[in-house]
């Protein structure tokens, strides 16, 4: 019997640690600009890092490391922070300020749903004048980490070349 007991501690413990890492880790994501931001630069980045070879190796590679990276943004993401957020104010009327709102909802099973709501809030009229769609708001997003995914392989390429220069 204590064998069986402690085969399942075994298993549940770090289960329900993993499970309260990630439940955190959503947490922040989703209700504080910037934090999934930097969470996905240095996964990103650690990943080039610790298969850089194996990635800049073919074209194949690269382009499912540039779509991966994108969908990630995409997926956790939709807060952006306070530099990923201006194009996305330069879609508001002018003398309006960019508004974000996490909507959560919950459906009957208990599922859990984040949806990040942009709009272009007018501080004359204390109302939001406009709310942007997602398809614009998903659209940028989905550029900006396309863009960014470039640029950590080119920092890796760029470093590469360095130190092959130096030996």
């Amino acid at each position: 019997m204590k064998e069986i007991l402690g085969t399942w501690l075994l298993f549940l413990v770090p289960l329900l640690i993993l499970i309260s890492i990630l439940w955190v880790i959503m947490y922040f994501t989703q209700n504080f600009e910037g934090v999934a931001s930097i969470g996905l630069l240095i996964l990103g980045f650690g990943t080039i890092v610790w298969l850089g070879h194996e990635i800049v190796e073919n074209k194949f590679t690269i382009l499912i490391f540039i779509v991966v990276f994108s969908i990630l943004g995409i997926i956790f993401d939709g807060a952006g922070n306070f530099i990923y957020n201006k194009p996305i104010q330069m879609l508001c009327p002018a003398e309006t300020v960019l508004s974000r709102e996490v909507i959560v909802s919950e459906d009957y099973e208990g599922n859990t749903a984040y949806r990040h709501v942009f709009s272009c809030y007018s501080m004359t009229q204390g109302q939001s004048v406009k709310q942007l769609p997602l398809y614009q708001t998903g659209g940028i997003r989905l550029v900006q980490y396309l863009t960014i995914g470039f640029v950590l392989l080119g920092f890796y390429w760029l470093i590469i070349r360095l130190f092959r220069a130096k030996k």
